[in-house]
Order: C-alpha cells, then structure tokens, then sequence
C-alpha cells in the first residue's frame, strides 16, 4: 500500500470517528473554503452493472466531477479490538461490530492523479478526494431531506508536521532500499 493510499486510510477513519459532531479539520490542515453540494448517483450503463461499483456526479467549486468507486470488502480486519481505560484507568477491550460494506476507493473521471476514498456506513457520503494537487473532505448535511453534503478544500497548515504511515519526512526512510524495507515491515506487521 502506498504512503499516499495510507495516509487517506488513517484520515478516513479519524472522520468516521469524528462522524457524530464537527470538532476540526483533519491535523496539519484547515478549511479554506466550503460548498454546498448534492450528489448524483449516476446510473450504469446497461449490462454494466457490478454491484460492489457506483458512480456520483458531484460539483465542486463549481465544476462537475464524476466519481467511480468500487466497494473495498475487509478494509477492517474482522477480529478489531478497540483499547481504552475507563475512569479509574483499568485497560476495557471492546470488539465492535463494524460494517464492511460501506467503504469505498476510487478516482475521478479525466484526472489521472486522483484518489478518492468515501464511507456510506452513516449514510451519505463521508471522506476524501484528491484532485490534482488540493484535497477535499466531504461529509453530509445533518437531518438533509435533500441528500446535501458540504465539501470543503483542506489546505496544509503553515509548518504543519507532514507525516506518511505515522513517520515524518525527517525520520522517514530516504532510499529506496529503505521504503522497500519499512513496506515489507508493514507487511509482515500486517499479517
């Protein structure tokens, strides 16, 4: 897995995190601007249809986009335990049920250098698209009867810490030997 495709994972889940109240941009970034949007679901083209693929025409900053996903199935391990310290700070472990069909992966028509990923597990669309060089999170309107959903452009805040699979530049690996090491590390970790 890229840096990249990491980093829109781990913010991904923050957002669902954060789902039930807006608290703030994701760390290092703030909103720079905001619309108001409703996307449309576009249809398949007969004979076309793949369940686990869908399509939304969304406008953003006031150009159309269209948007292909495609269901990503176990993005969240099965067995997932979740660590906290109650009040008294004894160690609980709560094993959640957390659906795994409602995560998706994609890109943007005509814009080679997307990556968008979005979470329809609280209805609406929730999570990240990059295009080009400037990234959006969109989430939806609360108690919409119109299926709206606010898009706003994250910009990087000034000396923000830039990280990649949690390592910052400064630390990170700067040969390639070293990426292929620390993404074989990864792996391992990951099994």
């Amino acid at each position: 897995m890229n840096a990249c495709l990491s980093w829109l994972i781990v913010i991904l889940l923050k957002i669902i995190q954060n789902a039930a109240s807006r608290q703030a941009p994701p760390q290092g970034f703030r909103y720079a601007s905001y619309d108001v949007i409703i996307p449309r679901k576009l249809s398949p083209k007969y004979g076309e249809e793949e369940p686990q693929d869908v399509s939304y025409l969304l406008q953003i900053e006031g150009n159309p986009h269209v948007v292909f996903l495609r269901q990503r199935r176990s993005f969240i391990p099965k067995v997932f335990p979740v660590f906290t310290y109650d009040t008294a700070g004894i160690l609980q472990v709560d094993h959640p049920f957390i659906k795994d069909d409602c995560f998706y992966h994609g890109f943007i028509q005509r814009k080679s250098s997307s990556r968008v990923t979005l979470s329809t597990c609280s209805g609406g669309l929730r999570g990240l698209l990059q295009i080009e060089n400037k990234t959006y999170e969109i989430e939806p309107v609360q108690e919409s009867s119109t299926f709206q959903h606010v898009v706003f452009r994250l910009e990087v805040e000034e000396g923000a810490v830039r990280m990649a699979c949690g390592m910052t530049r400064e630390k990170g690996a700067t040969s390639s030997e070293d990426r292929h090491e620390l993404m074989e590390t990864l792996k391992i970790t990951a099994e």
